[in-house]
């Protein structure tokens, strides 16, 4: 077995990771170096819906990692016999093993390892899927090289059982029971995963927010699509979505729309193809009406920060132009600018058009 210190600053780096994620990669290479591998490939699983949530590989820097990382994401992901084998308490597999019982294209597999990948032989361990992830930990080898040897499997034993434990720590969801907002967590699909009290009494109202089949919808198909929109890009915070855009659900009545804000709620920060796992819905509007700030308005109308700032002032503001624009420190031509971008935008013909636009909020 590899000396103890050797493996200790490897397992610090590991539950390092937590706070600092980088460090994963290190304690990932200190892995292959002392095990004396070609490459080593750690991936996230998501058990509910058999996806790959996050991966990265250390071994040569080369394109053809890259390339061959690419590959597997976009296409072959569904015939690693990793993803195949009963993994209720966990998993061992190992390359040799592999046959038409594991992988549909057993061939297929063989030659992205040899050919693309560039390993010989490679050796996986997989934690169970009775946690909503799995971690999993490959070892491969160099092309010539013989078969993982014991030496090398209880080192990669020892590192995976670390990482798997520091995996369940870092991606524990939020502890919601104890929070007084309006809180739900939803997945990429919008099917619901917990809900805060105060969130479930606005549900049990059925007034614009409703929840079927597990996933949180409304009424309005627009609206619907809308929200499912918002919660897709929120759960998947490296596309063009930023974090913490805002939406409305028109409500019954004469009440005020609720205002739904969108948080991802990251995994793991785990290579350049990262997804979050989920995405936090916080509803305001129960008790008093949402006041809308520049950066929502933003948000929701599709303005510049600029134009928002305007566009507030319109509302609100019982000056004029030439004095909203002394106010906000800008140019009375640039406030013109500004004041018929917004109309345009929000589809209002004028500044009392606006007022009414923005009256549900405070």
């Amino acid at each position: 077995m590899i000396a103890d210190p050797a493996l200790s600053s490897i397992v610090d780096e590991i539950y390092e990771g937590a706070l600092e994620p980088a460090r994963w990669h290190t304690a990932m290479r200190g892995f292959l170096d002392l095990s004396g591998g070609r490459a080593a490939f750690l991936a996230i699983v998501d058990n509910r819906r058999q996806n790959l949530v996050a991966s990265t590989v250390v071994g040569p820097d080369s394109s053809q990692i890259s390339d061959a990382m690419d590959l597997y994401r976009e296409e072959l992901v569904g015939i690693d016999p990793g993803f195949n084998i009963p993994r209720r308490n966990g998993g061992r597999f190992r390359f040799r093993e592999t046959n038409e019982r594991l992988t549909s294209d057993v061939q297929a597999w063989r030659d992205f390892i040899h050919h693309d990948f560039g390993s010989g032989d490679y050796h996986s361990l997989i934690s169970p899927t009775g946690d909503s992830l799995s971690v999993t930990l490959a070892l491969h080898t160099h092309r010539n090289a013989p078969p993982i040897d014991p030496a090398q499997e209880e080192l990669h034993a020892a590192v995976f059982s670390h990482l798997s434990r520091a995996a369940r720590l870092m991606v524990r969801r939020p502890a919601l029971a104890n929070s007084r907002e309006a809180l739900i967590m939803v997945d990429e699909t919008a099917h619901v995963i917990d809900a805060t009290q105060a969130a479930e009494e606005i549900l049990s109202l059925q007034d614009g927010l409703t929840v079927r089949g597990g996933r949180l919808g409304t009424e309005d198909q627009a609206q619907q699509r809308a929200l499912r929109e918002h919660i897709r890009l929120a759960c998947h915070p490296g596309s063009a979505a930023r974090a913490g855009s805002w939406t409305t659900i028109a409500r019954g009545g004469a009440v005020g729309p609720w205002l739904l804000r969108f948080e991802p709620v990251p995994l793991l920060p785990l290579g350049r193809d990262q997804k979050a796992y989920a995405c936090m819905v916080q509803i305001s509007g129960k008790e008093e009406p949402v006041r809308l700030d520049a950066e929502m308005a933003s948000h929701m109308f599709g303005l510049t920060p600029r134009e928002a700032q305007v566009a507030i002032e319109l509302v609100r503001s019982p000056g004029d132009l030439r004095a909203i624009a002394g106010d906000l420190g800008m140019g009375y031509e640039t406030a013109r600018s500004h004041a018929r971008a917004i109309l345009d935008k929000t589809g209002v013909g004028n500044r009392l058009g606006l007022i009414r636009l923005f009256a549900p909020y405070r």
